[in-house]
């Protein structure tokens, strides 16, 4: 249990090998091993009645090897859970300040480190976002509704986003509907939907978000799989699962929706697209890479007066 620990113990009843290296694995050897994690347990326990800023002090230092048992033991883990820490949207806190939490509000953690990034932004101050990419954590958290009851903690997930990105008003969704429509298909060839909706923070124009197909994507496949992938039912937003959401709040965008050029429209969705897959750490296929090249350059053009 404790491999971070050192013990020195009187061997006189153990076996050794021949090569004095180790002890024979026999019955004394198994019980000299559960006395030693006996000892050490009600070491932990005492600890945590009689000198509780020792215990923080050990998990902080040990806080990894901890998790490693906690993740094997159920007496290890509702011991130290409460000491343990996470890293969440709103700094450091520990498994009790996480329970804590859990009973007010919901407490969501992402598997992935890339998709804490991407969410983070959006979760504001009303929920807690773990990020639980690091070793051990998304099973710590796995855990947490077997051990104790009345917490609320959920995968954040791609249907998560739909408690964070508000509908936009009627006037502001008809307002912006060529647009939206512009969109869907100047990202058509990407196999990416496009969705309009309102969230905080209001500068960012437009959030991707890829849906539980995107290892299908035919950018991921060079092209080859696109006959392969038409038998698939992605669902709404053009039939994809990956979908771009445009913020009805951002004023960029709010701009975007009175350009009355197509083509420059086209490319501006695009440069969008791309540079919301560059914000949320995706990455960027070759056909996506050429977009992102020629995109830029034809905004340059606009931005001189004409097109090159």
């Amino acid at each position: 249990m404790g491999f971070f620990t050192r013990c020195i113990v009187n061997a006189e009843h153990l076996t050794p090998m021949a090569s004095r290296e180790g002890f024979a694995v026999d019955h004394a050897l198994a019980k000299a091993r559960n006395e030693i994690e006996k000892s050490l347990f009600d070491y932990f326990v005492s600890l945590s009645k009689f000198d509780v800023n020792k215990l923080k002090r050990l998990t902080s230092i040990h806080n990894v090897a901890i998790k490693s048992l906690a993740v094997e033991n159920e007496q290890i883990y509702k011991l130290f859970f409460p000491f343990l820490t996470f890293v969440t949207s709103i700094g450091d806190l520990t498994g009790f300040q996480l329970l804590e939490a859990a009973k007010r509000f919901p407490v969501y953690y992402c598997a992935e480190v890339d998709d804490f990034r991407r969410a983070r932004p959006l979760v504001g101050s009303a929920r807690v976002l773990v990020n639980a990419g690091y070793i051990y954590d998304t099973k710590l958290l796995q855990l947490l509704k077997h051990y104790f009851q009345g917490v609320r903690v959920e995968m954040f997930d791609e249907a998560s986003y739909a408690e964070l990105l508000e509908e936009p008003s009627d006037s502001r969704k008809k307002e912006m509907a060529y647009l939206v429509t512009a969109s869907s298909q100047a990202l058509d060839k990407f196999r990416c939907g496009v969705l309009l909706r309102q969230f905080e923070p209001a500068d960012v124009p437009a959030l991707y978000v890829a849906g539980a197909d995107g290892f299908l994507d035919s950018s991921f496949w060079g092209g080859k799989a696109s006959g392969f992938l038409e038998g698939f039912d992605f669902g709404d937003a053009g039939g994809y699962g990956n979908k771009l959401y445009l913020n009805a709040a951002n004023p960029l965008i709010q701009r975007l929706a009175r350009v009355e050029d197509a083509e420059m429209t086209e490319h501006m969705i695009q440069v969008l697209y791309i540079h919301a897959m560059l914000a949320g750490h995706y990455t960027l296929s070759e056909r996506e890479m050429e977009v992102l090249n020629t995109g830029l350059m034809k905004l340059i053009g606009y931005g001189l007066g004409g097109e090159i």
